[in-house]
This record gives structure tokens, C-alpha cells and sequence, in this order.
């Protein structure tokens, strides 16, 4: 085989590595919304990255990027590099995330809901804000008939395909916190981390391996963003973890994710419901279907990753009965 035959590919491979990175892939590949296109894109990217020579394309990648100056990232290991500073770090006082809410947060102490070391319930909400991605926007229908018997109004601002990794596409901490001086609501629910099984990018450049320490660190700040954006307006926050996902790669990110929550939803005092154990049959680790007495019963769509009506039904009323409303006393 000739050289000149042979060297345009290699040369195409190099720009490969250098310019067509993974991560912005699957972002792109996240956003459409044409399901019978995306899926299978989707999936030929992600056994790609998966895989044992998608691993080594993507540390060559990062290596090569280093070596030529196109990130300040050292030689990718198992770990991420030195922590970079959060983009609220710079401009908010220790503790406060949102400084512009920070006489609020006496409101902390009177949100009548589960706090440490108490069995307290939570005032009956008039105003309830949904956020997160996909799978919020499928539960979203569900938890609105729930709170029509009770006359509270539900406002879903979910949005497909977002999470809190990259906020180039969507800074969900920042939406949150326009959302809450808008509408002013008395509890947010939120169900996010589907598609944060990435690496984490700073400042447009420089970005923190998936799974690392960093990375972990980064991404809990970012849930602390989005309780205080609503519990410094003395809005309680209910937080959804992810159900099991048949999908290596989103089972990863519900495991990786789901610690994470519920620390941070503990040291706040407020509920984290775990999707994980209401929507799996014993001793199983996926279940897409779900038993009804002698029957079986579809409870999750057809992706292996949202819910069909009837996982999110029985979702919905987990989230109840691990809820408790104050008693509305009588006029």
C-alpha cells in the first residue's frame, strides 16, 4: 500500500482526536429530538467510548491536547487534576451561594419541613416548582394530578437533555434561581443526573474527569447551588434520584449520582426519595416490568431509561407517602 494512501487517514485520525472529542458529541447527539435518529447515534457513541479502544483514543486525545497547548489539563490518570474553582466560588461569601438571597436564609429555620433529627411535615404547598431533565418531564403530568387534590398549583419548568455537568448548554443553578424570584413557589421538586456521565467542563476548557475526586467535589457544590437557590427564598426542595437504568452507561451515572443527593439533601435536612429500590423487582437490577398482584405490569418505557405510566404512577405515590403535608386546620 502507497504512503500517500495511507497518510491523509492518519492525518484525518490525529484531527480526530484533537477536534472531535466525545464528550461534545454526546451532548449534540443528547439534543435532538428526533428519538429514531438520536437512539442509535447515541448508542454506536456511547459503546465507542465504552470500550477498551475508546478509553485509549480518548487519553491520547486528552494527551495530545495537553502537549500542544489546547488545554491546560496535565497527562490524563485516574484522577482529575488540581480542583478548579466553581464559578460561584469568586464572587459569593463563604456559605452563601447566592448572595443576592442571602437575608433570607433566617427562613431556613421556619420551612416546617424534615429537619435534623425531627419528624416535622411540611406545610401544604399553594406553588410547586418542577425542575430537571427528561425524566422529570415524564413524571411531571403525574405529580400535577397528585397536587390537583390539594389545589396547589405545578409549574414544570423540566427540559430534556439537561443535567448539572455542563451549564454551556444549560446552567440549571442560574435557571433555578431566576425561576424561584419569578414565580415564587413553596416547594421545588427536582430530579436530575441522566445525563451527567461526563466529564465536567470549567470556563469553556478545562474539564474534571468523570468519577473523580474533583469531579465529585465540583458536582456536589452544584446540587448545593440548586437547594439553596430555592431554600434561601424558604422554598423546601424535594429531591428525586434515578430509578436502575438498563443502559450501562446511564446505570452508572444513577450510582455515581444517587450518593451524592442524598448527602447533600441529609446535611440540608430535606427528603431525598430514591427512585431506585420502588422501581425494582426483588433481587433484580433492572426491571422493566413490575408485578401487580398475579400480573406483570410495564413500568419503563421502551429506551430502558424513562418510565411508561405505570412506573410513573407507582413513583409518584413512593414520593407520598414518604412526604408528610401538615394537616390543613379548620376555619
Amino acid at each position: 500500500m502507497h504512503w500517500w494512501r495511507v497518510a491523509p487517514w492518519g492525518v484525518l485520525s490525529s484531527l480526530c482526536l484533537i477536534f472531535l472529542r466525545p464528550e461534545p458529541s454526546l451532548y449534540w447527539v443528547e439534543s435532538w429530538h428526533y428519538a429514531p435518529l438520536r437512539d442509535p447515534v447515541r448508542a454506536m457513541v456511547v459503546d465507542w467510548v465504552t470500550s477498551p479502544t475508546g478509553q485509549w483514543a480518548m487519553l491520547s486525545e486528552r494527551w495530545l491536547r495537553s502537549t500542544i497547548g489546547l488545554s491546560n489539563e496535565s497527562m490524563p490518570t485516574g484522577r482529575a487534576g488540581p480542583a478548579v474553582p466553581d464559578e460561584s466560588s469568586s464572587t459569593s461569601p463563604p456559605g452563601v451561594l447566592f448572595p443576592q438571597a442571602a437575608d433570607s436564609t433566617s427562613n431556613l429555620s421556619t420551612l416546617g419541613a424534615y429537619r435534623k433529627g425531627q419528624k416535622t411535615c411540611f406545610d401544604q404547598p399553594k406553588k410547586v416548582l418542577l425542575v430537571g431533565d427528561s425524566m422529570m418531564q415524564g413524571l411531571g403530568p403525574w405529580l400535577q394530578r397528585q397536587f390537583k387534590s390539594s389545589g396547589a398549583q405545578v409549574l414544570d419548568y423540566s427540559k430534556h437533555s439537561t443535567g448539572l455537568v455542563n451549564k454551556a448548554y444549560y446552567n440549571w443553578p442560574e435557571k433555578l434561581n431566576m425561576l424561584m424570584e419569578q414565580h415564587q413557589p413553596d416547594m421545588v421538586m427536582v430530579m436530575l443526573g441522566t445525563n451527567d456521565h461526563l466529564d465536567m467542563v470549567m470556563d469553556g476548557k478545562q474539564y474534571v474527569r468523570y468519577r473523580s475526586e474533583a469531579w465529585h467535589e465540583r458536582y456536589s457544590e452544584r446540587v448545593q447551588q440548586m437547594a439553596m437557590a430555592a431554600l434561601n427564598r424558604g422554598a423546601p426542595v424535594v429531591w428525586i434520584g434515578l430509578p436502575a437504568m438498563r443502559e450501562a452507561w446511564y446505570e452508572d451515572a444513577a450510582k455515581v449520582t444517587a450518593p451524592i443527593f442524598e448527602r447533600e439533601m441529609q446535611a440540608l435536612g430535606m427528603p431525598f426519595i430514591d427512585a431506585r429500590p420502588v422501581l425494582l423487582e426483588p433481587s433484580e437490577t433492572y426491571s422493566h416490568y413490575l408485578s401487580q398482584g398475579e400480573r406483570k405490569v410495564l413500568a419503563r418505557a421502551g429506551d430502558g431509561i424513562h418510565l411508561a405510566p405505570y412506573g410513573n404512577q407507582v413513583l409518584v405515590k413512593a414520593i407520598f407517602e414518604r412526604l408528610r403535608f401538615c394537616p390543613i386546620p379548620l376555619p
